[in-house]
């Protein structure tokens, strides 16, 4: 045998091996599909976007470019674990709702950028609703036509009404300003001014709502970390 014919039988030996494992692949049915993360999206939602389902076969997977997402409500990105060709985990990453602004007995579901993902009638209670901001219209999508002034400070105060553990459940720009910020939690207005030092803001927060008692009401003053915290009873 000469040395053209070893050539041509090993590639012939290649293409078979490979056609092999091809066939093998394609009718190979995966074990599993996980779908993690989906508050808001169906499984088969899920399994939709991906393009990946309980009876796609190994040969599916691997050859599965997962599409860039665009318009899906709360959908931010999707984490597609192939590490085990046959048992499939779908994490869905979900756009983070940062409050809900109160509009003509809707609540506009708003994310970190100030774009509206949805609205609703009934908003999540663990997350801030808002108050003061003069809109005109809305649309689903686009950010909210208000300044990047109001989406910083509503972006500030929840994140640090999270970090320091202080549950609110209203943010309030009286007059529309971002100078003028009053929170509540609880019976407790406070008045928190703008989100110079909000760090330091929320801290002190914290430490007094720790020692009052938890049906107190009043208000609470902290727009200027440079004078005394003040807390205001209304008994």
């Amino acid at each position: 045998m000469n040395k053209i014919s070893k050539i041509i039988i090993g590639i012939i030996m290649i293409i078979f091996i490979f056609a092999a494992v091809v066939f093998f692949m394609s009718t190979t049915i995966i074990d599993s599909v996980k779908v993690i993360g989906n508050e808001h999206n169906t499984r088969n939602e899920v399994l939709d976007m991906v393009g990946i389902y309980d009876t796609s076969s190994v040969l599916d997977v691997i050859m599965n470019r997962t599409k860039n997402i665009e318009d899906v409500k709360y959908v931010n990105r999707l984490e597609v674990d192939k590490s085990d060709y046959k048992n499939i985990i779908i994490t869905v990453i979900e756009k983070e709702i940062i409050g809900y602004v109160e509009y003509m007995g809707k609540y506009i579901c708003l994310d970190y950028r100030g774009y509206i993902v949805d609205y609703t009638d009934s908003p999540d209670e663990s997350k801030p609703k808002i108050r003061g901001i003069d809109l005109t219209t809305f649309t689903v999508d686009e950010p909210l036509d208000v300044s990047n002034t109001i989406i910083s400070s509503i972006d500030g105060v929840y994140r640090n009404a999270v970090a320091f553990d202080v549950p609110i459940e209203w943010i309030d720009f009286q007059y529309g300003q971002g100078s003028r910020i009053v929170v509540y939690s609880g019976g407790i207005e406070i008045r928190i001014g703008d989100i110079s030092k909000i760090e330091e803001k929320f801290k002190a927060i914290n430490e007094v709502m720790e020692v009052l008692p938890k049906d107190k009401k009043g208000i609470l003053y902290v727009e200027n970390m440079e004078d005394d915290i003040i807390f205001k009873s209304n008994e």
